[in-house]
């Protein structure tokens, strides 16, 4: 360990070092002026003098070369020692030993006399290199060796869910309703039949969809040696994927989920034209998507208000199969068709209107509602409430279980903003 220097107190000595030294060289010179006088005891003050300085400017450059290192210190040196010695605890307290912290010194010292005794064996060691490394040995004689990591984790890869990124949302903080006219004015009359999600106001030309919060809960179990004994602190890291796991369970819910407790997905209302159902247009071939779907016939039954803001919601693998899509000549249709497609920014676009890719969405077959096309995010609410809830449950002795809580609930708002294609059987 360098030794701790008050840098402020020696910069005043320094200072008053050189002051006093003006004042000695004008006394020499004084003395010099006058005939005879003997000037060896002046020169002794002055090489006793210059032995003080020269030690206080040593101290001095020791101080700044140590504030120099400081300030060169890489965050990751810091990360690294803090990990060094999260481990070196696991291995004492293996041990039964007793753990004491190493300095970024010690460490440094360490790490270099275990490259000499790996390289060159222990004969090569230094009896401080061999003090140095038997500071961190386990019971059976081997040494701890901690590696280098890099500043993140590799997490899993999902696909997404394109519905939650462009739908309509709101913070709750508990029952919300949304009023809905869903009268034909032009109309003599008008049915009453409304959703399940829905009831009938006064008046009879308005709907209440009513929204409730309730709790949607995400659960992990983690290894307790693997939170412990791990060489990077990943409370963080795993708190985030657990976030993202929950957005994903609720992105699934706003195409399949079948309401009530969770968000109602647009896949589960009924077909039809009426306010509570979502129009389904049936394909122009049997088993199979093609470009006549996607570029004419869906969107030709959406109604002008609604495709200034209108969007395509399919999976992924539904998009790129439309582009590999072959005439009887083996031809791929794309090569006709580029001009309709576009990529502006980093978004991909079917006639200009953007292509979400969301999971939750059907596989191409017979039968299947393949592709969404809609204003969604005035056609479909999502409600939240802004609250996060985590739970560590420690009951187990190999487990620890976490637990996120948030609340949500989603129903379609606008049933003719929303139009299903529907692969011919």
């Amino acid at each position: 360990m360098s030794e701790q220097v008050d840098v402020n107190k020696l910069v005043a000595e320094v200072k008053d070092a050189v002051s006093n030294l003006q004042t000695v060289n004008d006394e020499r010179a004084e003395q010099i002026k006058k005939t005879g006088e003997d000037i060896a005891e002046l020169q002794n003050k002055q090489k006793e003098f210059a032995e003080t300085l020269d030690t206080k400017l040593a101290n001095f450059e020791k101080v700044v070369a140590n504030i120099s290192a400081v300030a060169n210190k890489k965050p990751e040196d810091e990360e690294y020692n803090a990990r060094f010695n999260k481990s070196l605890e696991a291995l004492k307290k293996a041990s039964g030993r007793e753990f004491k912290a190493m300095s970024g010194e010690e460490i440094k010292a360490y790490n270099d006399a275990l490259k000499i005794y790996v390289t060159r064996g222990e004969r090569a060691l230094t009896d401080e290199e061999r003090k140095a490394i038997n500071t961190a040995n386990d019971a059976q004689g081997g040494y701890l060796v901690v590696p280098e990591l890099a500043s993140g984790l590799i997490n899993k890869k999902f696909d997404g869910y394109g519905l939650y990124e462009i739908c309509g949302k709101r913070n709750t903080a508990g029952q919300y309703e949304v009023l809905v006219d869903f009268a034909d004015y032009d109309e003599s009359f008008f049915t009453k039949e409304v959703v399940e999600d829905a009831t009938i106001s006064d008046g009879e030309d308005f709907a209440r969809i009513s929204f409730n919060n309730d709790v949607q809960k995400y659960g992990k179990k983690f290894s307790r040696v693997a939170l412990e004994d791990t060489f990077t602190n990943i409370e963080s890291d795993v708190l985030g994927k657990m976030r993202a796991g929950m957005t994903r369970t609720v992105g699934e819910y706003l195409t399949t989920g079948k309401g009530g407790s969770n968000p109602r997905g647009i896949l589960t209302y009924k077909a039809g034209k009426k306010f509570g159902q979502i129009e389904q247009i049936e394909s122009n071939e049997s088993g199979k998507l093609v470009f006549k779907d996607v570029i004419s016939t869906v969107p030709a039954t959406l109604k002008d208000a609604y495709h200034s803001n209108a969007k395509y919601l399919m999976q992924r693998a539904t998009f790129f199969g439309l582009l590999a899509e072959a005439d009887t000549s083996g031809k791929l249709q794309i090569s006709d068709m580029v001009n309709l497609f576009s990529a502006q920014g980093l978004s991909l676009n079917i006639l200009g209107y953007e292509v979400k890719f969301d999971a939750g969405m059907p596989k191409v077959s017979a039968g299947a509602l393949a592709v969404a096309f809609g204003d969604f995010a005035n056609a479909y609410l999502l409600t939240t409430t802004p609250t996060l809830g985590v739970v560590r449950d420690d009951t187990h002795p190999d487990y620890v279980k976490i637990w996120q809580r948030e609340r949500h609930d989603g129903k379609v708002i606008d049933f003719e903003g929303i139009k299903l294609l529907k692969i011919k059987a």
